[in-house]
């Protein structure tokens, strides 16, 4: 398959690798998107401040900001927030880096016109283990997400009792969405 600029495209099985890799990548950089705008929001965490060079470019708020940070800048923002353990952070750093690798260089290093099959199966291997690593770095960001969630369930909960509300905010959120 070509395409415009007459290069040779990544066979299907290549590409849906790499496409569920990309996904995961995009699972990684929603959940630090999310902790960062909801612990924030709740006061469990500081809110992100924006360094002097980000002042410099209209932001109209720090949602925004997580909007259009890089992956790098929200995982730097959250270790200055949370305490980790090393392990996880470097668990976490990796996933990163691979993020990078896979959204900026990995795809456009081959020929894959000339591709044998034992050179696909390495690269589909490649991708598998960028995949599991991603993987491993959402499970963590994802353990976070439940206990942030459970600790602002409890707190919309006490708010809803203190204003005396017929129906819970959390109640009728959830009931919603159902």
């Amino acid at each position: 398959m070509k395409n415009p600029d007459n290069k040779s495209l990544p066979s299907r099985e290549i590409a849906y690798n790499y496409c569920v890799a990309m996904f995961k990548a995009q699972q990684l950089e929603d959940d630090l998107r999310y902790l960062l705008d909801s612990a924030g929001y709740y006061g469990i965490i500081d809110e992100v401040e924006l360094s002097k060079r980000e002042k410099e470019k209209p932001h109209d708020s720090v949602v925004e900001f997580l909007d259009e940070a890089t992956c790098g800048r929200l995982l730097h923002a959250l270790k200055n927030r949370i305490q980790l353990s090393t392990k996880h952070w470097q668990i976490l750093e990796s996933a990163i880096k691979d993020r990078n690798f896979l959204a900026h260089k990995y795809l456009v290093q081959f020929d894959y016109e000339n591709l044998s099959k034992e050179d696909e199966k390495k690269i589909v291997r490649i991708i598998y283990e960028l995949y599991l690593r991603l993987h491993r770095a959402v499970q963590i960001l994802r353990a976070l997400k439940n206990d942030l969630d459970a600790k602002t369930d409890r707190i919309d909960l006490s708010l809803d009792e203190l204003a005396g509300s017929k129906q819970p905010r959390k109640k009728a959120r959830l009931n919603k969405t159902a």
